[in-house]
C-alpha cells in the first residue's frame, strides 16, 4: 500500500471539524514523441504490466467496444497507427460537456457527450479492444493562472519507447481550453496525440491497486475523483455519522 496514509483521531465530540493537509513537490517537464510506424516491433503480451493494460478493470471496458474498434481500426496493423486511428474517431464521435449525461463506456458511443473523463476512458477501451496496450491516466492540469482542475487523459504502449500520453479530450479543444505550451487550434489533435506540454500532474496511471488498512471499516470515496483507486476513505470505530470534503489539489507554488 504504498503512497497510502492512515490518520487516527481521538476523543471526537460533535461538531468537530478537522481539516488534514499534504504538500507535494512534482516536477513537470513537456513530452513529445515521433514514431516511425514502419520501425515499431511487437511487444510482449505476457508482460505483467501490458496483460494488465489489455484487460478489463471494472472502469475500461474493452470487449464493450469490440466491435466499433474494429470498425475504427480498419485494416491498419501497426499500435502507432492503430492508437491515432482510435484518437480521431474519439475526437469525431464526442463533444465535450463539463457536466454529460453518462460516463458509461457503451453509452458514450451513443450520447457523444463526454468531460475529460469520458474521452481518456473510450479512448482507452476502444486501444485495449484493438489490442493496443493502453491506460488512463488521472490527475490534474494546471491552467494559465496557475489554478489547478481534475483532469483524465491516457496512455499507450509502444514498444522500444515504452509508455506514451495521449490527451483526446484536449486535442478536441475540450471547454475551450488552451493551456501555455499548446499550439491551440486545429494542431492540437497532433500536438496531444504523443504530446503534453508540462501542465499534466498525474495521481494515477491505470488502476491503483490498495486494500483497506483497517478490519472491517467503513469504505467512501469522493465525488470528484481526481485518480483511480480501490480505497480512498475509510472509517472503523465508534462513529455514527460524518461529513467529509475532498478538495482538487491546489498550486501553492511554482518554481
Amino acid at each position: 500500500n504504498g503512497g497510502l496514509s492512515l490518520y487516527r483521531i481521538d476523543e471526537l465530540e460533535p461538531g468537530n471539524e478537522y481539516r488534514i493537509g499534504r504538500q507535494i513537490v512534482v516536477s513537470t517537464r513537456p513530452v513529445r514523441f515521433q514514431v516511425d510506424a514502419a520501425a515499431l516491433v511487437p511487444y510482449d503480451p505476457r508482460h505483467p504490466e501490458l496483460a494488465k493494460a489489455l484487460g478489463n478493470d471494472g472502469w475500461i471496458l474493452p470487449e464493450s467496444v469490440s466491435q466499433v474498434a474494429a470498425r475504427a481500426v480498419g485494416r491498419l496493423r501497426d499500435d502507432w497507427s492503430k492508437s491515432r486511428a482510435i484518437h480521431d474517431y474519439v475526437i469525431a464521435q464526442l463533444e465535450w460537456s463539463a457536466d454529460p449525461p453518462t460516463d458509461s463506456i457503451p453509452d458514450l458511443v451513443r450520447t457523444r457527450s463526454a468531460d475529460s473523463r469520458g474521452y481518456s476512458f473510450l479512448f482507452t477501451s476502444l486501444a485495449r479492444a484493438a489490442q493496443v496496450p493502453a491506460r488512463p491516466v488521472g490527475g490534474l492540469i494546471i491552467d494559465e493562472n496557475d489554478d489547478s482542475r481534475t483532469w483524465w487523459w491516457a496512455e499507450i504502449w509502444i514498444q522500444g519507447l515504452g509508455w506514451v500520453p495521449v490527451d483526446p479530450a484536449l486535442g478536441d479543444l475540450a471547454d475551450g481550453l488552451e493551456l501555455p505550451g499548446s499550439p491551440g487550434g486545429a494542431e492540437a489533435a497532433d500536438f496531444y496525440f504523443g504530446g503534453l506540454e508540462g501542465r499534466h500532474i498525474a495521481f494515477s496511471r491505470g488502476v491503483l491497486e490498495s486494500v483497506p488498512l483497517q478490519p472491517s471499516p467503513d469504505l467512501r470515496a469522493p465525488d470528484t475523483p481526481y485518480s483511480i483507486q480501490g480505497v480512498w476513505e475509510e472509517v472503523s470505530g465508534n462513529l455514527e455519522s460524518y461529513v467529509s470534503y475532498w478538495p482538487v489539489p491546489e498550486v501553492t507554488a511554482v518554481y
